[in-house]
Order: structure tokens, then sequence, then C-alpha cells
């Protein structure tokens, strides 16, 4: 059985600059975290560079 979340996929943007991360920073990558088997409950966020594959911290807003 998978483990979930999960990152699902991390696309790099190059011409946002408007978009933040939840840190605070300019985000350059629009990551997937797949929260449960079902595609349908995906959630997207905007991230930077150090948080692009934190899951955790995408989804609650603070490092664990």
């Amino acid at each position: 059985m998978k483990k979930y979340p999960k990152i699902g996929g991390v696309l790099k943007k190059t011409k946002n600059t408007s978009a933040k991360c939840k840190c605070g920073a300019v985000a350059k990558y629009k990551t997937t975290v797949q929260v449960n088997i079902f595609r349908g409950d995906d959630e997207v966020f905007w991230a930077c560079a150090e948080h692009k594959n934190n899951c955790d911290f995408l989804i609650n807003g603070a490092a664990q």
C-alpha cells in the first residue's frame, strides 16, 4: 500500500513572478501533492526551490 501524502509532480515555471510559496519566497515551481489514491483530491501548490519536494510543509504550512 502506498503512503500518502506524496509529491505527484513538480513543474518549473519561468514566467510567473507573482506567486508566493507558503514561506513568503517567490515561487518558481508548481507542485502537485497526492493526498490519497483518488486523483481528483490532489492539491496544487506554488513552491520555492527549497520547499518544492516537502509535502508536509506545503500541506500544513510549517516544517515538521
